[in-house]
């Protein structure tokens, strides 16, 4: 029996849809298939690394002071600077070794013993400040044991300055930094706002810790 022009019509636009459908359907089916697997937290990125040294003693708190200029990068130093190229890839090195005190102090800076680091990270950019906040959770969280600071004293990390604020394994704990005084301006440089510093003890200097022994 011959069907009548409308209902041709009708089951043209169905047919049409259903197709139209099953189309969607396959390009959501091949996405997935190609889609990058969504960035473990920083939390679960810590505690991968900390993962191979379950059950070995954890490095102690140690907090050395700088003394001198020494001739140029520690190798823990620049070992660091590779570690941050892998874990915070939208930042870039500002440098390590420089042969000066520190900023308004009387005490030499660690980067006059080539123990430091500024990594280049904009506060003023969210991306940045993000990337800033998963280094830091990384490196000041607790292990499996629940021990602090756990990839930090692995690594020999004895400060970091971010935004104003420090924290040092001698307090274990944040505090303001005395480069920003109140009621005073000061350069996003001298607020470690357009960077964050990590300064390492001598034993991460030399890779003596145990995160860069078990590399060696």
């Amino acid at each position: 029996m011959l069907t009548s022009r409308p209902a041709r019509l009708t089951l043209l636009i169905g047919l049409l849809a259903v197709f139209s459908a099953l189309l969607a359907l396959g390009q959501i089916a091949r996405a997935g298939q190609h889609a990058k697997p969504a960035p473990a937290s920083a939390r679960a990125g810590a505690l991968a690394l900390l993962d191979q040294f379950d059950g070995r003693h954890l490095d102690r708190e140690r907090y050395d002071w700088a003394r001198r200029c020494t001739h140029g990068a520690q190798r823990g130093t620049v070992a660091l600077q590779r570690f941050m190229q892998h874990f915070a890839p939208r930042g870039e090195s500002m440098g390590i070794f420089s042969c000066r005190m520190t900023r308004g102090g009387s005490n030499y800076s660690l980067h006059a013993e080539g123990r430091a680091l500024d990594w280049h990270l904009d506060i003023h950019n969210r991306a940045d400040r993000e990337q800033a906040q998963r280094i830091i959770t990384m490196l000041l969280g607790s292990d499996g044991s629940g021990r602090k600071v756990a990839l930090a004293r692995r690594l020999g990390v004895q400060e970091i300055i971010w935004d104003c604020r420090i924290f040092s394994v001698r307090s274990m704990h944040w505090k303001h930094s005395g480069l920003c005084p109140a009621g005073r301006r000061v350069s996003d440089t001298t607020a470690h706002r357009d960077h964050l510093h990590i300064g390492l003890n001598w034993l991460g200097a030399r890779e003596r810790t145990s995160f860069w022994r078990h590399r060696q």
